[in-house]
């Protein structure tokens, strides 16, 4: 895996150091030639947090002026935070029903580190901030170009993580990113994205179906007695 990141990193697609930085970065629009493999990839990506809980009873809330750019510095603060707020809807249930909240959101957040500490050297990612018409941000979502597919030779994207605040939810603030990404992903000259979700959000679950994503693998787990 490490190997597959490493050679990642060499790449420049667009011309410039990728490495997230507040400067805009000018989004490139050729393909590349170095893969990692999205099966082994440690990218699991959490998708879902900000889909659930929602009652379907809520009245249909209004939709805001978004719009989407690219991670500066000042928006880690808020992505921080936002993590932190969703991580129980990202926990495999079925390993750590033994732990306390606390203890399930603090090995989460060690988790979720790892894959985020990997990511920030790959030049072909990039996370998408969705803010309203004062740029305040709403919601965030973390995609990387050339996953490779197992099955045909052509590349392809996988969202590695994607949130919105609870009091967006309902706004297309989720529709807005999941766009930004897919033409991420289409510039780049692919054609197809992966994303994971958890198993027990049902909202979130309903949501991608609705944009198109079918289910293509499911991971199943036992506890042993």
């Amino acid at each position: 895996m490490k190997k597959d990141i490493d050679s990642m990193k060499n790449l420049d697609p667009e011309g410039e150091n990728f490495r997230q930085t507040s400067e805009s970065r000018k989004l490139g629009e050729q393909s590349q030639s170095e893969s990692f493999r999205s099966k082994e990839s440690l990218f699991i990506g959490r998708t879902s947090p900000m889909i659930q809980g929602e009652s379907s009873q809520r009245e249909k809330p209004s939709q805001l002026k978004i719009n989407v750019r690219e991670y500066q510095d000042r928006d880690q603060d808020f992505m921080d935070q936002l993590r932190q707020e969703h991580l129980l809807a990202s926990a495999p249930q079925s390993r750590l029903t033994d732990l306390s909240k606390d203890e399930i959101v603090a090995r989460m957040e060690n988790w979720y580190s790892e894959k985020i500490q990997l990511l920030q050297d790959v030049p072909v990612c990039r996370t998408y901030i969705a803010t309203n018409q004062d740029d305040q941000p709403l919601g965030y979502a973390i995609v990387v170009a050339e996953a490779k597919d197992d099955f045909r030779s052509e590349r392809q994207g996988f969202l590695c993580d994607l949130a919105v605040e609870e009091k967006s939810w309902g706004k297309g603030v989720a529709q807005a990113l999941i766009k930004a990404c897919e033409d991420y992903i289409k510039r780049m000259g692919h054609q197809f994205m992966m994303l994971n979700v958890s198993a027990f959000n049902d909202r979130a679950i309903e949501f991608y179906e609705k944009l198109g994503y079918v289910d293509e693998w499911r991971m199943m787990g036992k506890r042993l007695d």
